[in-house]
C-alpha cells in the first residue's frame, strides 16, 4: 500500500525579496520490506520495483529469475527472519537487459625488456527489477 503527501513550500529570498513556491511530493510506503538476495558469488540488499546490476544470468531478456534469499526484515528492523544458511521465501526478479559493461583496460609491462602488452575487456552483466516476494 502506498500513498503520496503533497507540500508546498514558500520561501523569501532576503536580498530581491522574490518569493519562491516549491512542491514537494513525498512518497511513503507501509510495510515495506527488505531482503538480501545471493547471486553471482555476491550479496544485494533489494526492495521491491529496485533494479540491480549482477553477473550474466543465462536467460532471455524478460524472462523471470527466483533468487535465494539470506535475510528478509521489515524496514525498521523490527521484526526479521534470518535463514541458516537460506530462508524458506524466494524473491522473483525479471531480467531487463543482459549487455557488456564498461571496457576495462589491462596492461602487461616488464621493465628493461621493452615489453608492453595493452589488452581490454568487456564483462556481460544483467539488469534485473525486483518484482515480488
Amino acid at each position: 500500500m502506498k500513498g503520496f503527501i503533497e507540500a508546498l513550500f514558500l520561501d523569501l529570498d532576503g536580498f530581491s525579496g522574490v518569493r519562491y513556491t516549491t512542491v514537494v511530493t513525498i512518497y511513503f510506503f507501509t510495510a515495506m520490506s527488505i531482503a538480501v538476495i545471493r547471486t553471482g558469488g555476491k550479496q544485494f540488499v533489494v526492495k521491491p520495483g529496485l533494479k540491480i546490476k549482477v553477473e550474466k544470468l543465462n536467460v532471455a531478456d524478460g524472462a523471470t529469475v527466483t533468487f535465494d534469499t539470506l535475510l528478509v526484515a521489515d524496514e525498521k528492523g523490527t521484526g526479521f527472519d534470518l535463514g541458516t544458511p537460506m530462508t524458506k521465501s524466494k524473491i522473483e526478479g525479471i531480467v531487463k537487459e543482459t549487455k557488456k559493461g564498461k571496457k576495462i583496460m589491462v596492461v602487461k609491462y616488464k621493465a628493461k625488456t621493452r615489453y608492453k602488452k595493452n589488452t581490454g575487456h568487456r564483462q556481460f552483466a544483467s539488469t534485473v527489477e525486483v518484482a515480488k516476494f
